[in-house]
Order: C-alpha cells, then sequence, then structure tokens
C-alpha cells in the first residue's frame, strides 16, 4: 500500500489526475476524478508532491527572485523594444531549472514529479518576467532526454504572439538550453 485516503495522483497511462478517496482490495484504490468516484489500480497511479510543498518551495525562490530581478531591470520598463528581437546573447535572466537546482529539499519522488515541479517553476519565472518587464531570458533544462524541453515549447506554442522562443546560445548554455523572448503588448 503505497497511497493513502487524500493523497493527489496522476494516470500513468492516460491524461488527468485525481484525489484518493479509500483504499479498496490490495492494489486497488477509491478515487475521485472530475466529481466521479472511481476504482483505480495502484499500479497505473502516480503520487503526486502535496501543493504545500510546491507552494513553500516556489514562494520562496520566487520572492527572491523577484527582488534580484527588479533590482536588475532598473529602467527597462521605461525603455521601448522593438517586437522583433533578434538573438540576445546578452541575456541577463538564466533560470536552471535542473531538478537539483530547484528542489533542495525535495529529493524523491517520479520523473514525473520532477518534471511538474520544473514545469511550475518554468511557468512563474515567466510570469515574474512579465510583471517586471523582462525582455528575454533563457532557461537551461539540459538535454536528457528532451522531455522537459519539450513541455516547455508546448507551452510556450501555446502562449502565441506574446512570445518567441529558439535554442539558446549554445557557446555560452550549451546544448540544453531555451531562450524566451517576450513581447510587449
Amino acid at each position: 500500500m503505497r497511497f493513502h485516503p487524500g493523497d493527489r495522483v496522476r494516470f500513468l497511462n492516460e491524461s488527468g489526475e485525481g484525489i484518493v478517496i479509500s483504499l479498496l482490495k490490495k492494489g486497488e484504490v477509491q478515487l475521485e476524478t472530475d466529481g466521479i468516484i472511481i476504482p483505480y489500480p495502484e499500479s497505473g497511479l502516480t503520487l503526486l508532491p502535496k501543493e504545500s510543498d510546491f507552494e513553500k518551495l516556489g514562494r520562496k525562490a520566487t520572492d527572491s527572485r523577484k527582488d534580484k530581478l527588479v533590482a536588475s531591470q532598473g529602467t527597462a520598463k521605461k525603455q521601448k523594444k522593438s517586437p522583433e528581437r533578434s538573438l540576445d546573447t546578452s541575456c541577463k535572466k538564466v533560470i536552471d531549472l535542473h531538478y537539483e537546482k530547484i528542489a533542495k529539499k525535495m529529493r524523491s519522488g517520479s520523473n514525473l514529479d520532477h518534471l511538474e515541479l520544473q514545469m511550475m517553476e518554468f511557468k512563474r519565472e515567466l510570469k515574474l518576467a512579465r510583471e517586471v518587464g523582462s525582455a528575454s531570458m533563457v532557461f537551461i533544462h539540459g538535454v536528457g532526454n528532451g522531455r522537459l524541453r519539450d513541455e516547455i515549447w508546448l507551452y510556450l506554442k501555446k502562449q502565441g504572439e506574446t512570445v518567441r522562443y529558439g535554442e539558446a546560445d549554445s557557446n555560452l548554455y550549451g546544448h540544453g538550453a531555451t531562450q524566451v523572448w517576450i513581447r510587449e503588448m
């Protein structure tokens, strides 16, 4: 028995997630997903970290990064930026999304848990950059199997015309980095 009532879980072989309501016979749990209560085999689920763990981690990281970013931006908000930016190799804002860099206290968890935390950090940093008026930033995701990069690019693609993105300068950041340009609206 690896799940407990109240645990947040994600389906391994299909999209979606739910909350464990109760434990049924060995190897099966009852969970609530989209307002429906269903029995489901434990082997088809993965445990998601508690929201409070993410919130605590994110709040501390975002508060200190926001202070640093606002200080480094200075009067950048006042400057008129061209909507079409060329490759900016002098990008000052670089965010390392390697799991061990953003989750100093959370060492356990599945690859899916790690990916979820990394994506939350990516979205948080992108939102923060928009709030303080950053023009561009680099996200270091590493080469690996490309899953994090693919998730980041899929998310950015859904942002439409508000952002541009591409491979960051490999001479500066290696082959596992994405540069994002935020367009003024």
